[in-house]
Parts: structure tokens; C-alpha cells; sequence
């Protein structure tokens, strides 16, 4: 049986997921070009919560960081 918490990094690490394809997809409504952001891949055949968690934590700086600049951006 899967570990309850690697059950629900996977999760967030979907939701990550999800939320990179919906910045992209903003990006390119603004500039008109495709955006693909390699830095939040994680690994499915880990199964160190240790590094899922790793993984998530650097995932979640980025997205934030980047949507910060977005709204900068936007707010011009």
C-alpha cells in the first residue's frame, strides 16, 4: 500500500502541475509565445517523501515568484 503522504505530495505536485499549464497559457495570451517551465518536473517513480517534499517546496517558490512578475507585468 502507497504511503498516505506520498499520496497527497503527488497531489500538490499535480495541482503544480496544473497551475504552471495555466501560467503558460497567460504568458502566451501576453506575448504571443509558448512557454514550457522544466524547472517543476518531479520524478513518479520516487518514493522519498523527503525529496517529494523537496520537489514541492522548490515547485511552489517558483510559481509564486513568477506569478508575482506576472502581475507586474499585467498591472503596466
Amino acid at each position: 500500500m502507497e504511503d498516505p503522504m506520498l499520496e497527497v505530495l503527488n497531489e500538490e505536485m499535480l495541482y503544480y502541475e496544473e497551475k504552471l499549464a495555466d501560467l503558460a497559457a497567460r504568458l502566451k495570451d501576453l506575448t504571443g509565445a509558448d512557454f514550457e517551465f522544466g524547472f517543476c518536473r518531479f520524478n513518479p517513480n520516487s518514493d522519498d517523501v523527503e525529496e517529494k517534499v523537496e520537489e514541492v517546496k522548490r515547485c511552489k517558490a517558483e510559481i509564486k515568484r513568477l506569478l508575482e512578475k506576472l502581475a507586474e507585468y499585467e498591472k503596466k
